[in-house]
């Protein structure tokens, strides 16, 4: 829901297609890897690029699992979120923050 409150869309067309444990996320208009993954490094938060050849520079990944989501007390979650809005405003989108 965040992901898509932010205007962003998720590579998987179904969200039964989508994995548990990863988000695969399309950068918004004008947003590339080399501005976005060291911007969210910067605030503590790993995300990988693509990988699918197809579309691999159209996506980034983030992972979710383990204790970041069955211990939601710990704030792993609300700090990946917030570093990725932070790290998009900080790339000049401009979408639903």
């Amino acid at each position: 829901k965040f992901i898509h409150d932010l205007g962003l869309t998720l590579v998987p067309t179904k969200l039964e297609h989508a994995a548990n444990g990863m988000s695969a996320v399309y950068y918004p208009e004008g947003v590339v890897a080399t501005d976005l993954l060291p911007k969210l490094a910067a605030h503590g938060i790993v995300a990988a690029g693509g990988l699918h050849v197809e579309i691999a520079p159209k996506y980034f990944r983030i992972g979710h699992m383990g204790i970041s989501v069955t211990e939601p007390e710990r704030g792993h979650l609300d700090a990946t979120l917030n570093a990725l809005k932070a790290s998009l405003a900080e790339c000049g989108y401009k979408g639903a923050l």
